[in-house]
């Protein structure tokens, strides 16, 4: 057999169409199902209807290359990297799975990539003095008492403001050693290390019989917090104040530095292996910040 044998000569064959559905917008709401976050769905869809809409609703099996890069053109006359990339991110996220689900026959995104971006984080992270002063400034009122509890979550587990609006009573342990579990994106779950103040913050707020299933963070009439209702915490430093700086350290209840181990959700832990996973303790005698993920 020659090796010239073995070159197909004609287009590959169709996959068969396991997806189950017969029209995009089944699609779409099948490809949707796959994203527990509602955040993440509603960014989604308005994404796609962008990506539609700019190319007057053509079907996703006549989407070209070519299409996609004029998209990208137009979006970069106006959005900052990043925000294009997040938006082709989701449509390359639907065409692959439109075609490994056998609805499409080729996964046109595929040829596309994002272009990469310079690390800007340190143009985000706050001084120490800021942040102190950001958490000494929220007023003494019982509003007050749970921005401080909000904002020192943020500022020492480096969690999203939407992993910690969403966190209920149940995943904190207060008692030593206090540990928050935080749920964040992609089904995972990271276990942090709290430091006392923080762990005092919160049991100001703490209700004497409450529910273990209710929201840490509410508002005035008890309703979770969500964010963008940040009822009164400003935007701007809600999301700042998860990028802290990373050699901070503080005192603990034995008078030994507490050093922090934080794992902001975009960011490896301080101490983290290459597979994001953490056992033992953290350099300076902080627990261990453990990343898990829950079976699909």
């Amino acid at each position: 057999m020659d090796a010239q044998s073995l070159v197909p000569t004609g287009p590959p064959a169709a996959q068969p169409n396991l997806s189950r559905v017969d029209s995009d917008r089944q699609l779409i709401a099948k490809w949707l199902l796959r994203h527990q976050s509602p955040h993440t769905r509603s960014a989604y869809v308005g994404d796609i209807r962008n990506f539609l809409t700019f190319l007057g609703d053509p079907t996703l099996d006549t989407i070209t290359v070519r299409d996609l890069q004029e998209w990208v053109s137009h979006l970069s006359a106006t959005l900052a990297v990043s925000s294009v990339n997040r938006k082709l991110a989701s449509v390359r996220s639907l065409l692959s799975y439109g075609q490994q689900t056998g609805y499409l026959q080729f996964n046109v995104g595929a040829a596309l990539r994002p272009r990469r971006t310079p690390d800007r984080l340190a143009e985000r992270i706050l001084p120490e003095r800021d942040c102190l002063n950001l958490l000494s400034a929220t007023g003494d009122t019982i509003q007050g008492a749970r921005n401080t509890a909000l904002l020192s979550v943020l500022y020492y587990t480096g969690c999203r403001v939407s992993e910690a609006c969403g966190l209920q009573w149940r995943d904190l342990r207060l008692e030593d050693p206090p540990t928050v579990t935080i749920h964040g994106k992609g089904r995972c779950t990271r276990h942090v290390g709290l430091p006392p103040v923080c762990r005092e913050a919160l049991k100001r707020i703490m209700p004497k019989d409450g529910d273990p299933h209710d929201s840490v963070f509410t508002t005035r009439t008890g309703r979770g917090l969500s964010w963008p209702d940040s009822a009164g915490v400003p935007s701007l430093a809600a999301v700042r104040a998860r990028h802290p700086c990373d050699g901070l350290g503080f005192k603990g209840p034995s008078g030994a530095g507490y050093a922090r181990a934080r794992q902001p959700g975009h960011y490896q832990p301080l101490c983290a292996c290459a597979t994001g996973r953490v056992v033992g303790s953290c350099p300076g005698g902080s627990p261990a910040v453990t990343k898990t993920r829950r079976a699909s």
